[in-house]
């Protein structure tokens, strides 16, 4: 299994990145490269966010999706590949084809079976679920020991609307713990209006900086942290926000 998040990939890097590439085919190219798909052979591959995906792309894509084959950068031979594609988006892809901004013929041949995820607001009994899960997982990391949230607060997470959906919550949880100096999570360590107010703010930047002032390892980790999840964990832009190359970040 393999995700691909189409939306942080510039048209200048597509082919390399879907098709790979062989020593010599462009300047920097010091070795062979495999592509997504061969990378994903006889397995699934994921595109995440396809409705953002640019119009040459689209055809591109189509192609290999037909075709079953792959021709890497400066290569005169096709590989060819066995791949489930399972694309994703939070457009309504249909309406793109309809103004022209999504290719038909790429909507048709992606649309085998489509699956409705309704938003995390129309499924409002999944969200203690995770919020125990996202609790366990963000403790451990901190090295925590949080055994639960105050029962009032419970109630008012049921009942917010999560514009952002899991990934709000996700973060809404993970913010929590790393502000939480007790055993139980409580309202103060929340805001519930998608914005934290300054004053919020400022009370939480005083107690991370309490704890790691004077620790560079530790600073140097968290705003890495802080550029991955601004880019849903994409390396090549949390690069570009950190002023650094992709290479050092990996």
């Amino acid at each position: 299994f393999y995700p691909v998040n189409c939306a942080a990939i510039p048209e200048t890097l597509f082919e390399s990145e879907f098709f790979g590439y062989v020593k010599g085919a462009f300047t920097n190219a010091s070795g062979n490269k495999a592509g997504w798909f061969e990378i994903a052979n006889l397995g699934t591959l994921f595109l995440d966010e396809i409705g953002d995906m640019q119009p040459m792309m689209q055809a591109k894509l189509l192609r290999i999706v037909e075709d079953g084959k792959v021709r890497r950068l400066g290569s005169n031979n096709d590989v060819k590949v066995d791949v489930r594609v399972v694309t994703a988006t939070n457009r309504d892809i249909q309406q793109l084809v309809k103004e022209g901004v999504f290719r038909q013929d790429l909507f048709h041949r992606i649309n085998t079976l489509i699956i409705n995820l309704p938003p995390l607001r129309e499924r409002k009994e999944d969200i203690p679920l995770l919020i125990q899960h996202y609790l366990q997982r963000f403790s451990e990391k901190a090295g925590k020991e949080i055994t639960g949230m105050e029962n009032s607060l419970l109630e008012k997470l049921v009942d917010y609307e999560f514009p952002g959906n899991v990934r709000e919550l996700k973060n809404m949880i993970e913010r929590a713990v790393i502000i939480c100096e007790g055993s139980k999570l409580s309202a103060k360590h929340f805001c519930l209006d998608s914005f934290c107010t300054l004053e919020d703010s400022i009370q939480d930047s005083e107690r991370l900086e309490e704890k790691s002032i004077y620790n560079l390892e530790l600073l140097e980790q968290d705003t890495i942290r802080r550029a991955l999840k601004k880019t849903n964990n994409n390396k090549l832009q949390a690069a570009k926000l950190l002023n650094i190359s992709w290479q050092a970040l990996e």
